[in-house]
C-alpha cells in the first residue's frame, strides 16, 4: 500500500467521522426548531397566567433549554462525553415531561373538585402558578434523583 493510498483512506475516514458527527446532532436541531415554535405559539395564543397552562408552557421550556445545552456542548466537549450528556438531557426531558403531566392532572383534579377551596386558600393566580412550579420541580427532583443517583453509582464501578 503506497503512502498516497494510505492518506486517501484516512481522508475517507475523517469525512465519514464528520458526517456521523453531524448526524448525531441533527435531531437536536429539529427538536430545537419544533420546541421553539411550540413555545412561541403557546406564548402568543394562550394566557399562561393560569397554573395549568403555565405547567404546560414549562413542559416546553425545560426541554428547549436542555436541547440548547446539548447543542452548545456538542461544539465544546469530546464525543464520548457528549453522548453521555445528550442521553442525560434526553432522560431529564422525558422525566420532566412525565412530571409535568402528573402535575397537570393534579391541577385539573383540584380545579374540578375543589375549585372553591383553592380560590379560598390561595386567591392569587400568581401564587397558584408559583405553587405549581415548586410542586413540579420538587416532584421532578424526587422522581429523578434516585434513578440518576443509581446510574452515577453504576458508572463509578
Amino acid at each position: 500500500m503506497s503512502l498516497n493510498e494510505n492518506n486517501d483512506t484516512f481522508d475517507v475516514l475523517d469525512n465519514l467521522s464528520n458526517i456521523l458527527q453531524v448526524i448525531i446532532i441533527f435531531p437536536d436541531y429539529i427538536n430545537l426548531v419544533c420546541l421553539s415554535f411550540g413555545v412561541y405559539g403557546m406564548y402568543r395564543a394562550i394566557a399562561i397566567q393560569h397554573p395549568l397552562y403555565a405547567i404546560l408552557f414549562l413542559n416546553l421550556v425545560v426541554p428547549l433549554v436542555l436541547t440548547c445545552i446539548t447543542i452548545v456542548a456538542f461544539m465544546i466537549i469530546p464525543n464520548k462525553r457528549f453522548v453521555v450528556l445528550a442521553n442525560t438531557c434526553s432522560l431529564l426531558s422525558l422525566f420532566f415531561h412525565c412530571t409535568c403531566w402528573c402535575v397537570s392532572s393534579i391541577i385539573r383534579y383540584v380545579y374540578i373538585i375543589h375549585d372553591v377551596w383553592i380560590h379560598k386558600h390561595i386567591p392569587s393566580t400568581k401564587h397558584q402558578c408559583a405553587l405549581a412550579f415548586v410542586f413540579a420541580f420538587t416532584a421532578f427532583t424526587c422522581f429523578s434523583a434516585p434513578i440518576i443517583g443509581y446510574a452515577l453509582h453504576l458508572g463509578n464501578k
